[in-house]
C-alpha cells in the first residue's frame, strides 16, 4: 500500500447529525469532540465541504453531516 495513500482518505464517521436551528461547526464540534476550537470544527467541515459549500459560517438547518473520529492530537 502507497504510505501517501491514508492521508488522502476519508476519516472514519464515527456519528451523522442533522443540523438543528441556531447551531454552529462550533456547537457540533463541541457536542462530539468535547472541544469548539478551530481544529475541531473545520475538521468536521472539511469532512462535509460537498454538503455545506465553501464557507463554513453558512450551515443549514436539516443538513446532514457526517462527524468523523477527532483530529490527531
Amino acid at each position: 500500500m502507497d504510505p501517501m495513500a491514508s492521508q488522502y482518505r476519508t476519516p472514519e464517521t464515527i456519528a451523522t447529525h442533522t443540523v438543528q436551528d441556531g447551531e454552529t461547526l462550533s456547537h457540533i464540534a463541541l457536542k462530539y469532540y468535547g472541544n469548539a476550537g478551530e481544529k475541531y470544527y473545520m475538521h468536521i467541515y472539511n469532512a462535509n465541504r460537498m454538503v455545506i459549500g465553501d464557507d463554513p459560517n453558512l450551515i443549514k438547518t436539516g443538513q446532514e453531516l457526517r462527524i468523523p473520529r477527532p483530529p490527531v492530537e
